[in-house]
């Protein structure tokens, strides 16, 4: 299996290309829905819903402030 990810819809002809090689036995295009572009050098707050959950219970505050602060 393998997944590729584009900021922009995959040109058709390189997809057909892709379809016909050999070794593929069947594809899946999804164009992007909602592409977002990483800023250089972010850094996000958490990683896991646990890392946000010992956030709130550190700083005291609410569910609604870890989703702020993590966007």
């Amino acid at each position: 299996m393998v997944n590729v990810k584009f900021r922009e819809p995959l040109d058709k002809e390189i997809y057909n290309k892709i379809r016909n090689l050999h070794e593929i036995r069947w594809t899946r295009l999804l164009n992007p829905v909602l592409p977002v572009l990483a800023r250089a050098n972010c850094e996000i707050p958490f990683l896991t819903n646990e890392d946000m959950m010992k956030w709130i219970e550190e700083t005291g505050s609410e569910y609604w402030e870890g989703a702020v602060y993590y966007e």
